[in-house]
């Protein structure tokens, strides 16, 4: 815990180093594009709508508002599966200034994890309006949102910084973790709810980390729900536990994959 705690010191002290990598990593992913910032949200927003039409125009579902639904946990999945993703070769890619510059390696994927927490967060902004219209009583509950997120941002980080250092250890995980989350995405709750899951099944959703994340978003944002109950408790575990889990691993694998590099 000690090393943690000075690790976390050590890159608190150097936050103009982290706001520059992220300025690097926003502007150099849509270099040469020319709707730029856009794609991060009109992606979700495209795959939501062909799922919303898919379940109502020929599966027929009977869940209101569908897409609206659907958005408000596609969103949120975007941001967690773009950061694990990008978080996995974030060391390995920043090889060349690890070697000129004294940075914590940490810095990388945190800088991953915060890039993406911001296209998130505009892409939020940019649909509640669309929820609001969809459901105006959501305003009762935007105050718990904040809350939200900032537990989602430190459970995703956790499990960035294991992607992280062990990608550089195991380099065929970026290839399983193309595979893994797109599999992870249809058997978390995202576009159908945890009570239409059978029964004999739903024991295996609960086992799924990302589940209790998900199901608040739709109850903030569709739900109009406060977050109160055995799903707030177990996101708040998942979120501190899996962060000290996560950075601790990355700095007890670091003097091991230092010499990958």
């Amino acid at each position: 815990m000690q090393l943690i705690i000075s690790r976390f010191k050590e890159v608190c002290g150097k936050k103009d180093i982290l706001r520059s990598l992220i300025i690097k990593n926003l502007k150099g992913r849509y270099i040469g594009s020319r709707l730029g910032f856009g794609w991060s949200i009109l992606n979700p927003i495209l795959l939501a709508f062909v799922i919303s039409f898919v379940f109502t125009s020929i599966f027929r579902t009977e869940q209101p508002n569908f897409t609206c639904f659907v958005l408000s946990g596609m969103v949120p999945w975007f941001f967690f599966s773009s950061s694990i993703n990008e978080s996995a070769t974030s060391v390995l890619g920043n090889s060349s200034l690890l070697n000129q510059f004294s940075i914590p390696r940490e810095m990388f994927p945190l800088a991953q994890v915060c890039s993406n927490f911001v296209i998130f967060l505009a892409g939020l902004g940019i649909l509640l309006p669309f929820f609001v219209i969809s459901n105006p009583h959501i305003f009762t509950t935007f105050i718990y949102l904040p809350i939200l997120l900032i537990l989602y941002f430190v459970f995703t980080l956790g499990l960035s910084f294991i992607t992280a250092s062990t990608n550089i250890l195991f380099r065929d995980l970026t290839h399983i973790l193309n595979i893994g989350l797109m599999l992870w995405m249809w058997v978390t709750p995202i576009f159908y709810s945890i009570d239409s899951i059978p029964l004999s099944y739903s024991k295996f959703a609960f086992m799924n980390p990302v589940t209790p994340f998900i199901y608040l978003f739709h109850a903030l944002l569709y739900d109009n729900k406060v977050l109160t109950g055995p799903y707030f408790l177990w996101s708040f575990i998942a979120a501190f536990g899996l962060f000290l889990m996560g950075y601790f691993i990355f700095l007890k694998l670091e003097y091991k994959f230092i010499k990958r590099m």
